[in-house]
Parts: C-alpha cells; structure tokens; sequence
C-alpha cells in the first residue's frame, strides 16, 4: 500500500476515534456492515411495480428515454 493510502486510513480512523455524531456512525456501520438485501426492504407494492416494469422491458413495451422525458416535462409543467 502506498504511504498516501495509509496516510488516508489513519485519517480516518483518527477521525472515527474523536466522532460522538451516532447518526454517521450508524451510516457508516450500514455502509460497512449491511443488514440483508435492499431488496427485502421494499414494500410489496414498490415489489410489483418492479416486476411489471421488467415484464414490459422484457415484452418490449418500452418508449424512447426523450419521449419519455418530454411526456413528462409537459406533465409537470401544466401544474
């Protein structure tokens, strides 16, 4: 390892050691240390609506991304 890299590391681990913000220590744990697959963490709802939008991509129901984004600009733009 280069000395810039661990350099880097003591860095952080000297930061980690003087931190008392529980919020970024909980971030940094979930980002270390993941509890299960996102996937489980989906409502069944958000599970379905996945699925369909595979099954159309897959059946070739699909529209071009510009449509798709002037469909949408003119949505929200009549607001």
């Amino acid at each position: 390892m280069s000395v810039n890299l661990e350099s880097r590391k003591l860095r952080i681990v000297d930061y980690l050691v003087n931190l008392d913000d529980e919020a970024i220590i909980l971030q940094i744990e979930n980002l270390l240390f993941p509890h299960g697959d996102w996937w489980d963490t989906l409502s069944g709802k958000d599970v379905e609506a996945i699925q369909a939008g595979i099954a159309q991509a897959e059946g070739e129901q699909t529209i071009d991304i510009r449509v798709f984004m002037s469909d949408l600009r003119k949505k929200y733009e009549a607001h």
